[in-house]
């Protein structure tokens, strides 16, 4: 009786430890990758929040030890906390999170790229870039690797992460450039299959028909990208390979589960889906960070300094695509400042994506997040031909809600959307008087946009002028201090821009 008992506690030792053996190599067979990006407001608690972020990660750590957290970037600004820091904050709680890899987005070089150097020796992460070519070092930026290879249970994933060179443009980037966006992907790829990595996932900016080719090719494997404004943006296509996937919404995680055969070399099953944010509840730990740094920007920027007679918008579909109340303030207040006859600004400096209805109480806080790039002004003297082809490029891209739609003060501007880009505008008025092309004209805009930001080329190497106030206050502070001196706004849609596309 004592002999069976053994035998079939011996037995059931085997069959356990097999069991073990068995769940060891099938956990290690498969990935669970989560991947989200573009959070640059960190007190957004209901769709891209942090602290549910969080949650859903410790979660998914608990069920698969071999998840693999892939946070696309785009965040590191603009917003009102940015403003202060320049992204410190966005590293301190993706410290939390512990990322496996973040990649470089446009909006990491919203500052500068020193500043990104920066942000990365400050980061427990690694920053992923693969065509980013620095003047200064000759190579990547310092602290950017050009990809990464990690090992989640001897399965070998390779990371790239590529830009779209318009970044150049639209950040007026001078020392860095962005370097062949294919080109890039195949050379970091093969170095990578060089170094045995069983799956290449790609982290791109917008580049759908390559990205096609690429994992047809088997040059990649996986591809993860997120723009929350792609349904704003006309003729664009949503991917439909389930390898190709795209996030169009904000509060969403891309959910995959990969099961590997024992060598890792092919892929036995694929599964994907997408996580809404909302359901989850808020990690304490996370949470507290945030709340700190709400304390902060409560302390410096609680102070009411005005009131909006009128309902304001600045969300992206209204900043970008139209005359707006806010773009007229915001002029009026440049030009006020300066002195200047004429007043442009672009769409994209505005960023709040808010709505103030009437009567409402204007704050320090209210004006840091419309306003969260650190820009100052400039009172340059152009020809109006230079000023014709600077409105020509803030209508060029209307269509895709592009930040370089132009707001304006002392002009009126008739446009047709219709008409080929380049030979949109139809008139000029200068406070009542047709534009003369070689009449000058003194104009106040943005450092960014004068020195040929987002496509405004013709400011570029203007004769700057010289004014009264301080040369160096933020546009920000600019618009404080008119906001403080008028006290009730009472600024309205005056026709200044009027697009006639409609119109017989």
């Amino acid at each position: 009786m004592i002999l069976y008992e053994q035998k079939k506690l011996f037995f059931f030792l085997i069959f356990f430890l097999l069991s073990l053996v068995y769940t060891s190599s099938f956990a290690s067979n498969n990935l669970k990758i989560i991947f989200t990006a573009s959070m640059t407001d960190i007190f957004d608690n209901k769709k891209n929040s942090y602290a549910k972020l969080a949650t859903l990660l410790k979660e998914e750590r608990e069920k698969n030890p071999n998840t693999l957290f892939l946070f696309g970037g785009d965040s590191l600004g603009p917003s009102s906390m940015s403003s202060l820091d320049k992204g410190v904050h966005i590293i301190d709680i993706l410290n939390t999170l512990e990322p496996d890899a973040v990649s470089v987005n446009k909006r990491e070089l919203v500052f500068s790229p020193d500043e990104l150097s920066l942000r990365s020796f400050e980061a427990a992460f690694p920053f992923v870039a693969s065509n980013i070519y620095d003047q200064l070092t000759q190579n990547n930026i310092d602290g950017i690797y050009s990809h990464l290879l990690i090992n989640k249970a001897h399965i070998k994933i390779g990371i790239i992460s590529v830009l779209n060179p318009n970044v150049i443009e639209e950040y007026g980037l001078k020392r860095v450039s962005i370097l062949n966006i294919e080109k890039s992907i195949r050379k970091q790829a093969k170095l990578l299959r060089q170094k045995k990595s069983h799956y290449i996932i790609l982290l791109p900016s917008n580049v759908f028909p390559l990205t096609k080719k690429l994992l047809d090719e088997g040059v990649i494997d996986l591809s993860l990208d997120k723009n929350d404004h792609f349904n704003l943006e006309k003729n664009q296509i949503k991917p439909i390979d389930k390898r190709n996937i795209l996030i169009t919404q904000k509060g969403i995680v891309s959910s995959i589960e990969i099961s590997f055969n024992r060598n890792h070399d092919k892929v036995l099953t694929f599964q994907s889906k997408l996580i809404s944010l909302e359901t989850f509840k808020e990690d304490k730990v996370v949470r507290e960070q945030i709340i700190q740094y709400q304390k902060r920007i409560d302390f410096l920027f609680q102070e009411k300094i005005g009131t909006f007679t009128n309902k304001i918008n600045t969300n992206r579909e209204v900043i970008r695509t139209k005359e707006s109340i806010f773009g007229n303030l915001l002029a009026d207040a440049l030009k006020d400042y300066t002195g200047a006859q004429i007043a442009l600004i672009n769409g994209g400096a505005i960023r709040g994506e808010s709505v103030y209805e009437k009567n409402h109480s204007i704050s320090r806080k209210d004006i840091v997040k419309e306003l969260p790039f650190r820009n100052k002004v400039k009172l340059i003297e152009v020809k109006g031909i230079q000023l014709l082809k600077a409105l020509e490029n803030g209508f060029s891209l209307v269509e895709k809600s592009k930040g370089r739609f132009p707001h304006i003060s002392g002009m009126h501007v008739v446009y047709n959307k219709d008409l080929k880009v380049g030979s949109r505008v139809r008139s000029v008025f200068i406070h009542g008087k047709r534009l003369i092309k070689t009449e000058k004209y003194t104009l106040v805009t943005s450092d960014y946009l004068a020195d040929g930001g987002d496509g405004y080329e013709s400011f570029s190497n203007s004769k700057e002028i010289s004014y009264l106030k301080s040369k160096h206050r933020l546009i920000s502070n600019i618009l404080i201090d008119y906001i403080i001196k008028t006290r009730t706004i009472k600024t309205k849609l005056e026709n200044r821009i009027k697009e006639v596309s409609n119109e017989k």
